[in-house]
């Protein structure tokens, strides 16, 4: 596990067990609220979970409302804003599928090109071989939104 990883465990766990000791900068141009800014690429927050990747693509497994908390990925490879649901907090999820004590990061929800990270349970149906590999043959530069 890397530091960057541990690091965002911490800052989440903390978020979700007492929201009044992480004051997340407000991003004005988005009403977004910024957890942490890194240079770690993107697809270090977590593992690449294809069941959830379909599920959003298809608007089955999404936020409730789309980055309301984000982590920005700025480094020079792997950029992206990621927004943050955990259990019931900020998370539509009609078929149930989802863990209480496990964090989801989306990249792109709202699209057909949606992926879903998490940290924690694996959902029903992952497999290690189901995964696609996400990294540097990634494209570079994309902030995860939509022009």
């Amino acid at each position: 596990m890397t530091v960057t990883k541990v690091a965002l465990i911490i800052l989440v766990a903390a978020l979700f067990a007492a929201p009044a000791a992480v004051r997340a900068q407000v991003d004005d141009r988005s009403n977004s609220r910024i957890l942490q800014r890194t240079t770690a690429p993107y697809w270090d927050v977590g593992e690449r979970s294809k069941v959830l990747s379909n599920l959003c693509s298809n608007g089955e497994f999404n936020q409730a409302r789309r980055n309301r908390l984000v982590i920005e990925f700025v480094g020079d490879r792997g950029r992206g804003r990621l927004g943050i649901a955990q259990g019931k907090w900020n998370l539509r999820d009609p078929n149930r599928v989802s863990d209480p004590d496990t964090s989801y990061y989306f990249l792109k929800d709202g699209t057909t090109k949606c992926e879903v990270f998490y940290f924690g349970k694996a959902p029903e149906g992952e497999g290690e071989d189901q995964s696609a590999p996400v990294g540097p043959d990634d494209e570079e530069g994309d902030d995860g939104e939509d022009s």
